[in-house]
């Protein structure tokens, strides 16, 4: 089964300013297998948040929800790990 994936405005964003072409096309990778696996191995539920998940690639992470009866995963936020949690809680309010 294979959910969609939807970004927030806010993401579209983040990522368009990320100038390190690498990094980019890692980070949309590893959003595009969540598609197929929205529970990889090393992602972890968010304490702070409920239903809010994240997964680790380097010093970046990647945070989102997962509907499954909607077979829908929002990706809130792709950041560095210095600032991605503020930028989460400002988004989640």
């Amino acid at each position: 089964m294979t959910l969609r994936i939807v970004f927030s405005r806010a993401v579209e964003n983040d990522l368009a300013r990320i100038s390190n072409q690498s990094t980019l096309r890692r980070l949309i990778r590893a959003i595009e297998d969540l598609a197929d696996n929205p529970r990889p191995p090393g992602a972890r539920k968010l304490r702070s948040a409920t239903s809010v998940w994240r997964i680790r690639l380097g010093d970046w992470r990647v945070c989102y929800t997962i509907e499954d009866e909607r077979l829908l995963i929002l990706v809130l936020t792709a950041a560095r790990r210095g600032n991605v949690y503020e930028r989460l809680r400002q988004r989640l309010k």
